[in-house]
């Protein structure tokens, strides 16, 4: 058989969106077979390939639906395998990294009970105070704290004693890392990938959130939950865009 040399931008890109809607497609494969995670095919597709990005870190190309800008890995990270309208998907995935983008105020921090969603509890107390910022390029800075704190003895913090750090600590959240969504069976999802918290037990650990937005007098709200690992109980925030 006689090699065909390819040229021509058309032509190289069919030959590009082929060869990666099969990588997609088989990486979608082995999720569903259980044979590891998207983190887990995303890191060992690198390893193996030399390659920048793992095919669950890629968007579609244009053809097939989506977005090949360079903004699109901090909002399309992988797709779930039931997930076949990936156009949709993406389109879904970028409206809501747009929607996060900015300041958000947070207005409640409490505790539902699945059994019984009227019932609600509050660890931090219900005048916690908080801010979150979500940056354009894919960073999320976050900031809780019970009000209340006494004054340090000292000018300086690092001249505070030992009890005065401890309440200090006891009273505040503080974290950094990125964010990206992910797409999910049950619908999309803010994955928080963090590389500081002032909570060592927090560092470099990722945690999923389901997100909703609603407007109300002009203003723009946003509520994040968190599903417990018993799934007894899920965490909820309630924000308002500053």
């Amino acid at each position: 058989m006689q090699a065909i040399t390819l040229s021509g931008e058309k032509t190289l890109e069919i030959l590009r969106n082929r060869l990666l809607d099969a990588v997609k497609k088989e990486a979608a494969a082995l999720i569903a077979e259980n044979f590891g995670s998207a983190e887990d095919i995303d890191r060992n597709f690198k390893s193996l390939f030399l390659a920048d990005l793992g095919p669950n870190e890629i968007a579609d190309p244009d053809p097939i639906g989506g977005c090949n800008d360079d903004s699109s890995t901090f909002y399309v990270i992988s797709h779930s395998p039931r997930c076949v309208n990936q156009k949709r998907s993406v389109e879904l995935a970028k409206l809501i990294h747009d929607n996060l983008v900015g300041v958000w105020k947070m207005l409640e921090w409490g505790m539902l009970d699945t059994a019984n969603r009227n019932h609600k509890i509050h660890p931090w107390g219900p005048t916690l105070e908080g801010q979150m910022m979500f940056s354009p390029n894919g960073y999320v800075n976050g900031l809780l704290l019970v009000p209340g704190q006494a004054e340090f003895g000292g000018d300086e913090p690092w001249t505070a004693g030992a009890s005065e750090l401890a309440e200090s600590a006891r009273k505040c959240c503080s974290y950094s890392g990125k964010f990206f969504i992910e797409m999910t069976t049950i619908g999309p999802s803010v994955v928080y990938d963090l590389d500081l918290c002032n909570y060592p037990v927090f560092r470099e650990q990722k945690f999923r959130v389901f997100v909703d937005f609603f407007s109300k007098d002009d203003q723009q709200y946003l509520i994040a939950t968190l599903t417990s690992s018993d799934s007894a109980s899920q965490k909820q925030e309630v924000f308002r865009k500053m």
